[in-house]
């Protein structure tokens, strides 16, 4: 039996002669063989795809001889869950088989016990879900002076509080095409990772939970919050991976040359052909008046008393849309009911976003307005309360 060490951390001692690699051969001992130096690693990778584990992947060539092989792999400071360490072997993986792990008690190690039918140079990847690795994302935008274009960065910042040097590290982010870097233990580094120059569109969204129905009755003006949307499709030069939740930046080119900060943002989550909206502040040149127009019974039901149990009711509504601006806007009209509700007619398509919330899309024409009517029906209602 031959047995080995393989220190995981890897640290490694400066004069040690380069046969001592992860192999001790000689006389069969009861004890475990700790060599100071392992051999480099052929390949180092760190999936960042599953936002709550870091996985790594690496390769190393062992050198096995024939009958039994232990190879003790340990990590003395670096933050590796031991429970899920892997190990596959990659050359010849019908002659050389992992039989047994033992972990040894007190020791952040673990003993690989692996029979080779032959003596061989064998390449293993070696898997682990390595702790103290934190990353967070975070976007750059730059729109052009006439608000059409945008330039759109994506970054990655990276703190490797693991214990463990990472070299040549292949970083998969899921988020852009893998990347080559390096972090010191203790490091924090922070890259860019997708630069793209996309179409630019801004839309004003009016929330009928959060905006008064009447501004003409407020004491001052009322914005309509201006939004850029960012299309993660490949139609807009994205679209390849989704888009992370991050702190976003806003900025517009102005006629000198230079940046002008128009504010931050916070970005949702956004899958491929979906849409992040970045708030970029309010225009008090869109003006949204909401009224309900009529409410009518059209269903009760009452008990032996004649009194009424349940019953439905429809409300037309309007809403007003005012654009005092010099080009032509997309207005989002949100609109919310509690109730067991259906459109019965509309002016405008709608789509009903969840079981409470009414969402119309209205393009309204430079210096125009434009009215938004539709009706509601709401069933299932009680007196003092509803049955949904």
């Amino acid at each position: 039996m031959v047995k080995a060490v393989w220190e995981g951390g890897f640290r490694k001692a400066a004069a040690v002669s380069s046969l001592v690699a992860i192999l001790l051969v000689g006389m069969k001992t009861s004890a475990r063989v700790k060599l100071a130096t392992l051999p480099d690693r052929a390949f180092l990778s760190l999936s960042l795809e599953n936002p709550s584990r870091s996985f790594v992947q690496e390769e190393r060539i062992l050198t096995l001889q024939a009958g039994l092989n232990e190879v003790d792999f340990s990590w003395q400071g670096v933050r590796i869950d031991a429970s899920a360490v892997l190990i596959e072997m990659l050359d010849h993986p019908d002659s050389v088989k992992l039989v047994a792990v033992r972990y040894p008690p007190g020791e952040d190690a673990l003993v690989w016990e692996i029979v080779s039918a032959e003596p061989v140079t064998e390449r293993v990847r070696v898997s682990y879900f390595l702790n103290g690795i934190r990353e967070n994302y975070s976007y750059a935008a730059v729109a052009d002076t006439e608000e059409t274009r945008l330039d759109w960065r994506q970054y990655i910042r990276i703190e490797n509080a693991s214990g463990e040097r990472l070299e040549n590290l292949i970083v998969h982010t899921g988020i852009a095409d893998p990347y080559q870097t390096e972090l010191e233990a203790g490091e924090m580094r922070k890259t860019l990772v997708n630069k793209e120059r996309i179409p630019l569109r801004k839309r004003f969204v009016w929330d009928a939970a959060k905006k008064p129905h009447d501004p003409s009755k407020e004491k001052k003006n009322v914005g309509v919050p201006i939004f850029y949307v960012i299309e993660n499709s490949s139609a807009q030069a994205l679209g390849r991976y989704p888009l992370r939740a991050g702190k976003v930046r806003v900025y517009q080119e102005d006629a000198h040359g230079s940046n002008a900060f128009l504010g931050e943002d916070w970005g949702r989550y956004t899958p491929v052909n979906g849409e992040m909206e970045i708030q970029v502040g309010e225009s008090r040149d869109i003006v949204v008046t909401r009224k309900e127009i009529s409410r009518v019974r059209n269903f009760e039901r009452r008990d032996r008393d004649n009194r009424v149990v349940l019953y439905s009711e429809r409300s037309v509504y309007e809403v007003t849309i005012e654009n005092f601006r010099k080009e032509e806007c997309e207005v989002r009209v949100l609109d919310h009911f509690s109730e067991s509700w259906s459109v019965i007619e509309s002016t405008h398509p709608w789509e009903k976003v969840d079981s409470r919330t009414l969402r119309f899309d209205v393009p309204v024409p430079a210096g125009d307005s434009v009215p938004l009517r539709f009706t509601i029906e709401r069933r299932n209602l009680v007196p003092g309360g509803a049955l949904g």
